[in-house]
């Protein structure tokens, strides 16, 4: 220990008899001691070595966390919290975002995240985004890779952090529980953690098992104790201890108030936008009422997504007659998609597994009707693109869509479904009756889409990482 240390630490400590002296520093102190290390804007020191922060041991005395480990001194956190918040008001952020999906996916949270980080990167901020193919390679089975990819995020994080300085570190929900814990422990040393969740993990839970009882089919208790452990279990954890918490939807934010008992401070509710300019308004006025209601389904071909539902209701010969359904990128191979409907209803469906960004536009132009009878949802985009493009939507009253909607569907160009086969086909056979009232909704909800903008989602996630930084 050098002598200046000896001098700061025996002219303040009162000894006590049979014990080492408690240490006390005074602010004075404090002061020349972070002026000693480095300087408040920069991580290097005066020889270039990178700044080392006092040994724990050798601090004031320290409070714990929640979980029990031993942290840094307040004032050391009062001072990182400090530099983070001079940082982002000075010059612009720099965020990292990971997120366990494919960026070479055409839709859902990866069309999300690129088109948010590109008006981050406009709003001049420094963005990079981690992708499934940045994180692990594809060959590892997919429970392995559940287990391992938080763990890999948590390690990779830390060590990019201590190479190359972010303001703010962004996680999808299920593999954000690692890095939170590593943040908790070490927040002087980390910049803070924002969690995304494009559907709480907890809230899917109980749809699932909604769904089941629906479907008559038990859930396994390997596919409970499965869940728990890989998903739910990291999933509390990077909600409860995140510096701010992103979601899509006002019945996520709803719940972690009322439920979770986070603070109300620490959540902002982020919607998902569409670019309206690149989609087209349909014209279903000129559709008569000898001609067949175009109805598009788009999306993934999953349970949770209502597709049983959906195919149980063009098992009714009027919706068969008076209908037409389009799935549109299903992501599943059509004959696993027409699997799920009769051989009577199979002649009136169409199915294309892939689409891109353009097909989907030229796909969704002239059409008059989206069904999306979800279980679960985030803020789905596929709902934004349809109203865009002049498009009635049908969808369930959960979720992002009851935000679309509202409580007056009518409206905001839509119409509201229950989760059963009957009530679908009753919707859709009204619409195939009336084309006038298709037209007059399609055109409310293009009107509705304007104010779901890309420019507000950017705006909305700038101020949670201000937030996060104690810029608020």
């Amino acid at each position: 220990m050098s002598q200046r240390w000896k001098r700061s630490l025996t002219s303040t400590g009162t000894a006590n008899s049979g014990a080492f002296p408690r240490v006390v520093v005074s602010a004075s102190k404090r002061s020349a001691m972070l002026h000693s290390m480095a300087s408040p804007t920069s991580s290097v020191g005066r020889r270039g070595r990178r700044a080392r922060l006092p040994d724990a041991r050798m601090l004031p005395p320290t409070n714990r966390g929640p979980n029990g480990i031993r942290r840094y001194g307040g004032w050391v956190r009062r001072w990182a919290a400090r530099n983070h918040a001079d940082t982002a008001r000075s010059q612009r952020l720099r965020i990292l975002r990971v997120i366990d999906v494919s960026g070479e996916v055409n839709g859902g949270a990866a069309l999300q995240i690129a088109s948010s980080t590109r008006r981050l990167q406009d709003r001049g901020h420094s963005v990079d985004v981690w992708y499934s193919e940045h994180l692990l390679s594809g060959r590892l089975a997919r429970r392995p890779r559940r287990l391992l990819v938080p763990w890999v995020v948590a390690v990779r994080v830390a060590w990019t952090t201590a190479k190359q300085r972010y303001d703010v570190i962004e996680v999808h929900e299920p593999i954000g529980g690692p890095v939170c814990f590593i943040a908790r422990i070490c927040s002087p040393l980390l910049p803070p953690v924002v969690v995304l969740s494009h559907g709480l993990e907890e809230r899917g839970w109980a749809a699932e098992q909604d769904l089941a009882r629906a479907l008559g089919r038990p859930i396994t208790a390997k596919r409970r104790i499965g869940h728990l452990v890989q998903v739910r279990a990291p999933a509390w954890f990077a909600t409860r201890y995140a510096a701010c918490l992103l979601v899509l939807s006002l019945e996520d934010v709803h719940y972690l108030r009322d439920r979770r008992r986070i603070e109300t401070n620490r959540i902002f509710c982020v919607r998902n936008g569409v670019d309206a300019k690149r989609f087209h308004p349909s014209r279903a006025a000129d559709r008569g009422r000898d001609r067949p209601l175009d109805v598009v389904f788009l999306g993934s071909w999953l349970e949770r997504k209502g597709v049983v539902q959906l195919a149980r209701a063009f098992d009714n010969p009027d919706v068969q007659d008076r209908c037409r359904l389009d799935v549109l990128g299903s992501g599943a191979q059509e004959r696993t998609v027409l699997r799920d409907f009769t051989p009577q209803a199979r002649k009136r469906i169409g199915v294309r597994p892939t689409l891109s960004r353009d097909e989907v536009c030229m796909a969704l132009r002239g059409r008059s009707v989206l069904i999306l009878p979800s279980w679960f949802e985030g803020s789905p985009l596929a709902m934004l693109e349809a109203a865009a493009s002049g498009m009635c939507v049908v969808v369930s009253r959960r979720c992002g869509m009851r935000d679309f909607l509202g409580d007056d569907p009518e409206a905001h160009g839509g119409c509201y479904v229950d989760l059963n086969a009957g009530s679908i086909a009753s919707v859709l056979l009204d619409l195939a009756d009336d084309p006038n009232r298709v037209a007059r909704l399609g055109e409310r909800a293009r009107l509705r889409a304007e104010s779901f903008t890309w420019e507000q989602c950017a705006t909305d996630l700038e101020a949670a990482y201000r937030r996060a930084l104690g810029d608020a």
